[in-house]
C-alpha cells in the first residue's frame, strides 16, 4: 500500500450495504476490529453482500491492505450511527482463535494504516480512546478482542512511531526545501520565497499566511502549518497572486487555489485544504 496516498493493495468497492456521505459529519476518529476468522477482502466482500454491515478497509493474514468502502462514505461498523457518520473502520483478519490474535504484518500494516489516517484528517498523534477506539467502545461485542487486548500496546507503539517519523502519512516541504521558480528555473529555499512575496505583496501575504494558521500545525515539529506546501507550488499561487494587482485575496480565489493544487501537492493536500476552506 502507498501510504502517503492511501493507495490500497487492492479496491473492492461494496455496492450495497453503506451510506453514501457522512451526512455533513467530518472524519473524527478510527474504530478497529477483527474478522473473528482469517479473512481476505475478497471474502469480506463476499460476506457483506448479505450480511447489512462493512467498513472501509480489510487488513489480511499477509498485511495487504483492501478497500471496500471509500473514505468519504459512511461504512456500518460500529453499530452506531453517530460513530459511523464520524469514523473509519478498518478491520483486521486473525491468524489464531484461542486466543485471538492477528499476524504481525496485519498489525505493522494495521498501524501503519492508522497512523497515514491520522495525519490525513488532522486527527493528531493516535491516541487509545481519544481518536482511536475499539468496536466494543460503541457497541456491546467482543470485538477487537487482542487488538483492544494483549496486542494493544504493540499496535498503538507502532501506530505512533510510524505517526512520529511521519512514515504513515503525508510528508510536507519544510521551509528549507528548494523551490524551483516558474520564471526562468531559478531554484530559492520556501523561507527565501516567503519573504519575497512578503517584501513584494503585504496584503496577500497576510491572507496566505492566515490560511496557512486557519489549517493548523501539521504536526507538533513543524509550525509553518501548509504555508510552505503552498509555496511550494508557485506555478498556481503566482497564477492566483497575479490576477488580484495588489488587492487581497478573496475566499473565493483560496478556493480556487486550493482546486488548482491538486496536481502539484497531491490530492490528500487538495482535500485538506478545501475541506478547512469549507468549515
Amino acid at each position: 500500500m502507498d501510504y502517503s496516498t492511501l493507495t490500497p493493495d487492492g479496491t473492492l468497492l461494496l455496492g450495497k450495504h453503506y451510506t453514501p456521505g457522512r451526512a455533513g459529519h467530518r472524519i473524527e476518529y478510527i474504530v478497529l476490529h477483527h474478522n473473528a476468522g482469517n479473512l481476505s477482502g475478497r471474502d469480506c466482500w463476499n460476506v457483506w453482500q448479505t450480511r447489512q454491515a462493512s467498513a472501509h478497509y480489510q487488513i489480511d493474514a499477509a498485511g495487504a491492505v483492501w478497500r471496500l468502502v471509500n473514505d468519504q462514505d459512511t461504512a456500518w461498523h460500529a453499530g452506531n450511527l453517530a460513530a459511523n457518520q464520524r469514523s473509519i473502520g478498518i478491520e483486521h483478519a486473525d491468524i489464531a482463535s484461542n486466543p485471538w490474535a492477528i499476524s504481525d504484518q496485519t498489525l505493522d500494516s494495521g498501524a501503519r494504516l492508522v497512523a497515514a489516517l491520522c495525519r490525513r484528517y488532522q486527527l493528531g498523534r493516535p491516541e487509545w480512546g481519544r481518536n482511536v477506539f475499539p468496536h466494543n467502545h460503541f457497541s456491546a461485542t467482543a470485538c477487537p478482542a487482542s487488538i483492544a487486548g494483549s496486542q494493544n500496546a504493540a499496535y498503538m507503539a507502532r501506530a505512533q512511531q510510524y505517526y512520529d517519523n511521519n512514515l504513515g502519512g503525508i510528508d510536507m516541504p519544510a521551509k528549507t526545501d528548494p523551490v524551483n521558480l516558474p520564471n526562468g528555473g531559478q531554484t530559492v529555499t520556501v523561507e527565501y520565497m516567503l519573504q519575497a512575496l512578503m517584501n513584494q505583496n503585504t496584503s496577500v501575504i497576510a491572507k496566505i499566511d492566515a490560511l496557512g494558521k486557519r489549517l493548523g500545525p501539521i504536526n507538533e515539529k513543524m509550525p509553518y502549518d501548509y504555508l510552505p506546501a503552498i509555496l511550494n507550488n508557485l506555478n498556481s499561487l503566482f497564477a492566483v497572486v497575479g490576477k488580484i494587482d495588489g488587492q487581497g485575496i478573496s475566499d473565493d480565489q483560496l478556493a480556487k487555489l486550493a482546486d488548482s493544487l491538486k496536481t502539484g501537492l497531491g490530492e490528500q493536500v487538495a482535500a485538506e485544504l478545501a475541506k478547512r476552506l469549507a468549515d
